[in-house]
């Protein structure tokens, strides 16, 4: 399902390892940034355990991009818009039960940056690196959840995801919460949020955050 999401913006898809399915369909086709291929774009960070140590850089990803002819990509963008700050937010507190305690999310909704503070597993998720000192708290402009058909598609315990079709949608901005549909047409397809009136819903301009709920009653939020 993560070559369905990167597909709709004809990114590449940088990976170390995968499922069979996965990577039987990635080497197809499509722009293949494979580690096992490429080890000399990516290192090993002796601060992390294995396997969860392997890092690279936007500069090696970019020279890399470069040496296989990736150098632009063709996609439909979102529908942007202005901060519309709510006088009165609606939506301040966000939880999404994503699996179990260490990996449940909250967002804490901040007026005055207009973003959203975000916490995993009860302490806040900081953007870190060997080179970054103790971190950023990751603060998204808009937080969104994907209401999504989910299922384990084979006897090793991969995860699925029904990434094509459509759902129900929350959107999360300005200090306020939108219900709408989220559709995807095919793998190459961009994702297309609409609200209650069957209208396209515009996004603030800055990073969004998509998650991936299987049931409704995974995410719960309060003013």
């Amino acid at each position: 399902y993560y070559i369905d999401w990167a597909a709709a913006f004809d990114a590449s898809i940088v990976h170390i390892g995968g499922s069979p399915e996965a990577l039987a369909q990635i080497r197809r086709g499509g722009k293949d940034l494979d580690q096992f291929f490429n080890a000399s774009s990516f290192w090993r960070e002796k601060s992390r355990p294995s396997p969860h140590d392997v890092y690279t850089s936007f500069e090696k990803l970019d020279a890399l991009n470069k040496s296989k002819g990736y150098s632009s990509s063709t996609f439909t963008s979102w529908l942007r818009k202005s901060d519309q700050k709510l006088v009165t937010p609606t939506a301040k507190l966000i939880d999404m039960a994503i699996s179990s305690a260490a990996f449940n999310v909250h967002y804490d909704y901040d007026a005055a940056s207009n973003s959203y503070l975000r916490s995993q597993g009860g302490a806040a998720h900081l953007v870190t690196s060997s080179a970054s000192g103790p971190g950023v708290q990751l603060a998204p402009k808009v937080v969104i959840a994907m209401i999504i058909p989910y299922s384990i598609v084979d006897g090793s315990g991969h995860s699925g995801y029904g990434v094509n079709g459509s759902g129900v949608v929350y959107i999360f901005q300005d200090g306020g919460s939108t219900v709408g549909t989220w559709s995807k047409a095919g793998r190459t397809s961009q994702i297309v949020f609409k609200d209650s009136a069957d209208q396209p819903i515009k996004l603030n301009a800055g990073q969004t955050w998509v998650t991936m709920l299987a049931i409704p009653s995974k995410i719960t939020y309060i003013p």
